[in-house]
């Protein structure tokens, strides 16, 4: 017999296709707080992510009236009409991201005077909260009415270099934006969002490797690779997007490589930030973004 799933179950099942991991909250959070201007975002990490994910930032905010809509699923300000599909400008835009949240975790959500707490998808409490620039969001117990996914989470070493790999990622990408990063109490990172991608490497991985970068200016690209005496013994260390989204694209890292070619040792491999700028109805995002739109592959070891 076909039967309609409940609700909880159904958001449940669609939760998974969206939250895969701590890192994939931390990622899907830093690109709304990107996508409503901020200029501040900072991220708390507690307990792997099982126990508290934290983003705060100092963006537009959600009105007051659209905050119990904007956790509904597909409930989103990105995207309007079908043509707007055709020319995506923002790093979220399918409004599922806070619904899948909600749908396996606790959820509380503070922005322009207003609060929202939701449970397994459910709305415990909402009204009038002390004014905050931005939006506060509070994730708790993530994964806590869904225990059979927990099994498959990495240990905690693992998901807290999983989510300062996402938070890396966008701070060498977005040098305009002040990132801080705290994990369990200690900050991790920590960006000063003047626009310099060169301090920005910096802080990512440290003064003498972002000494040996050179800048990339050019039409249509933009960022810096390192010179040939600094190489890495993987890709990991390499950073590709397009329209400041990250990007797997084995064209453009086969471009990359075949630039050091003859000045790099076989298996050794460059350290690179390069954001590419296209039109936005020339990019499919679901092919471009990198692991499907669920988390960067580039990571800084």
């Amino acid at each position: 017999m076909i039967r309609q799933l409940p609700p909880e179950v159904a958001d449940a099942i669609a939760a998974g296709e969206v939250v895969e991991r701590p890192a994939s909250v931390v990622k899907e959070l830093v690109e709304n707080s990107l996508d409503a201007g901020a200029r501040r975002v900072s991220i708390e990490v507690r307990g792997a992510g099982r126990g508290l994910i934290r983003v705060a930032d100092d963006g537009e905010g959600i009105p007051t009236d659209q905050l119990a809509l904007a956790f509904l699923r597909h409930a989103t300000s990105k995207v309007q009409r079908l043509e707007d599909l055709a020319a995506i400008g923002t790093l979220g835009f399918r409004g599922e991201a806070l619904a899948s949240i909600a749908a396996v975790s606790e959820v509380d959500c503070r922005t322009r005077g207003a609060q929202i707490r939701l449970r397994a998808g459910a709305l415990v409490d909402e009204g009038a909260a002390a004014p905050t620039p931005g939006t506060v969001i509070e994730v708790r117990d993530l994964f806590g009415n869904t225990p059979a996914r927990l099994k498959f989470l990495k240990s905690d070493a693992t998901e807290n270099g999983a989510a300062n790999q996402v938070v890396r990622t966008y701070a060498v990408l977005r040098p305009d934006v002040r990132f801080e990063l705290v994990l369990d109490g200690r900050r991790a990172l920590a960006t000063a969002g003047d626009a310099d991608r060169r301090a920005a490497l910096g802080a990512v991985l440290g003064a003498q490797v972002a000494e040996a970068m050179l800048p990339v200016e050019a039409e249509g690209v933009r960022g810096m690779v390192s010179e040939p005496r600094l190489s890495r013994g993987s890709r990991e260390a390499i950073v590709l997007a397009v329209n400041s989204r990250p990007v797997a694209s084995h064209r453009l890292q086969h471009a990359l490589e075949q630039a050091y070619l003859g000045r790099l040792e076989r298996g050794r491999y460059p350290v690179a930030v390069l954001d590419l700028t296209l039109p936005a109805a020339e990019v499919d995002v679901n092919v471009a973004a990198a692991d499907g739109g669920r988390g960067s592959r580039a990571a800084y070891q």
